[in-house]
């Protein structure tokens, strides 16, 4: 008698199946699914991968299986709720794809086999999973809206989104509403997503299970705690001939290859790379007159501000620090909403202390009304002490102004504009999220993140000089650095506070 495959040892019952000649401890042990046939063969019909066990014991509210395609990760959503349903009796759940040929050629595919094996059926007319123990499963699609909302009356213990990605987020949140239980049930409502790095809406996908960095703006209601991800490899599918499925990448973009094969996420079309070379922890030094001191402790150092304005959408102001040897780095950012020109302006002064202005090149929208009424918002700013330099609004050439600048390299080696990673979250958050538009070649597509990339693409467009070292002579006595007063990145000084939201 042949031993187990796993324990090596030689058991009563070993399964017989295509794949596997395991023991029945073994079985249980791998957490995989099985059937005792009338002649005593045991089944093997599912085994999780080690990634994949976890993903099945998560108590998470919402959570997502992501990386690369080929990872089993479909296979992987429809037996986790093939195992709750028959877990507990009247169990409902809901398999979601965008398309109907998409769930045809993909869950539909194996549904009458996999219910007949587990004791049930499958309703090929409605798409229902009947299970023996009056648990149901609705495999459906949600292309438009009206898709939607045949779902927000429903109630289903648990939801799974495949390929989640190709759903506009707003899709996605409208429908896990209905993933609620009764009190009193014992069971948690759950929402399981499946996905591959690109998509229309990665971005939101990203950052609410991988990053999780919403904020209370954004969504009141977030809880970090209530989101988890499982990272998947093609090491995590056993079945998978790895070799032939690699040379199928052959001619794809890099984009493309790098999502699906290697699981980078990514934004479809995106306009701009930022990549490691253009982030800073730390403002640099500069070296002037025989020292060397923090770039802004140099009081003629020369700081620009770029303004863009919103009333319901963001008003956004970014400072950037242009040095001697021409590197421009975006070093603080503050946000506004709901708030008028005369209260951001006061703000702006505020954290503009002690730092060299130059000027602040704003948003052509804040002279509106300038010849009609002989006034505008951006008097209102001059008379709050931000005197105001118009700039273009034209995205096609703010897109190929920042591409300029973003992958120009000095001297040193580095790219010409560099930002302060932790000072300026949303400024690179807004940039990686921003897309080519498809009708306009080289146009910035809009976007709701826009404000930012907008204000900088102001500053690029303007072509500024860099800082000049004064001569030691022409240097005024409130121009000399202040001794004792250097400052630290994180030190708390009103130069390093937190962007305001």
């Amino acid at each position: 008698m042949n031993s187990c495959e796993i324990c090596h040892l030689q058991p009563k019952h070993v399964a017989r199946t295509t794949r596997y000649a395991w023991c029945l401890p073994c079985i249980i042990a791998k957490g995989a699914i099985y059937r005792t046939e009338p002649d005593g063969t045991i089944n093997v019909l599912y085994v999780p991968t080690d990634a994949l066990a976890r993903y099945h014991a998560s108590t998470c509210p919402n959570l997502l299986m992501e990386g690369s395609r080929g990872t089993g990760k479909s296979t992987a959503g429809r037996w986790d709720f093939h195992m709750r349903a028959l877990a507990y009796s009247g169990y409902t759940y809901l398999v979601l794809r965008r398309t109907m040929p998409e769930l045809k050629k993909s869950h539909l595919q194996f549904t009458n086999w996999e219910m007949e094996q587990l004791g049930g059926f499958y309703h090929n007319t409605d798409n229902i999973a009947m299970y023996p123990n009056s648990s149901r499963g609705y495999y459906a699609m949600a292309e438009t809206e009206a898709d939607v909302m045949k779902y927000l009356s429903s109630q289903f213990c648990a939801i799974f989104f495949d390929e989640i990605t190709t759903f506009a987020w707003e899709m996605v949140t409208k429908i896990s509403t209905s993933a609620r239980v009764t009190e009193g049930s014992g069971l948690l409502a759950i929402v399981r997503g499946g996905t591959n790095p690109l998509g229309e809406s990665a971005e939101e996908t990203q950052r609410y299970y991988i990053t999780k960095d919403i904020t209370k703006e954004e969504d009141p209601e977030y809880d970090p705690l209530d989101w988890d991800s499982i990272h998947l490899t093609l090491e995590d599918n056993p079945h998978l001939d790895k070799e032939q499925y690699r040379k199928r990448f052959a001619g794809l973009s890099d984009a493309y290859r790098k999502a699906w094969l290697d699981g980078v996420w990514g934004v479809e079309g995106a306009y701009f790379s930022v990549r490691a070379e253009h982030l800073l922890q730390d403002m640099p030094e500069v070296v002037a007159h025989d020292r060397s001191l923090c770039a802004l402790d140099w009081p003629w150092l020369h700081i620009y501000r770029v303004l863009d304005w919103g009333w319901h959408d963001q008003t956004v102001c970014v400072w950037i620090a242009v040095l001697p040897n021409g590197r421009e780095i975006p070093f603080r950012e503050k946000y506004w909403t709901h708030t008028t020109a005369e209260a951001v302006a006061r703000s702006i002064v505020e954290e503009s202390d002690e730092l060299h202005i130059v000027t602040t090149f704003a948003d052509p929208s804040l002279w509106i009304g300038e010849k009609e009424m002989n006034h505008c918002l951006a008097n209102e700013f001059e008379n709050n002490g931000v005197p105001l330099t118009k700039s273009k609004n034209d995205r096609k050439a703010a897109g190929y102004a920042i591409q300029e600048h973003l992958n120009t390299l000095l001297k040193d080696g580095d790219p010409k504009l560099q930002i302060i990673e932790n000072n300026c979250p949303v400024l690179l958050r807004s940039l990686r999220a921003m897309k080519i538009d498809k009708k306009i070649a080289g146009r910035i597509a809009d976007h709701k993140l826009d404000h930012a990339p907008i204000a900088l693409g102001y500053f690029c467009m303007a072509g500024v000089s860099p800082s000049q070292i004064p001569n030691k002579s022409a240097i005024k006595p409130w121009m000399q650095p202040k001794h004792g007063k250097s400052r630290i990145l994180g030190s708390g000084n009103v130069r390093y506070k937190n962007p305001g939201r």
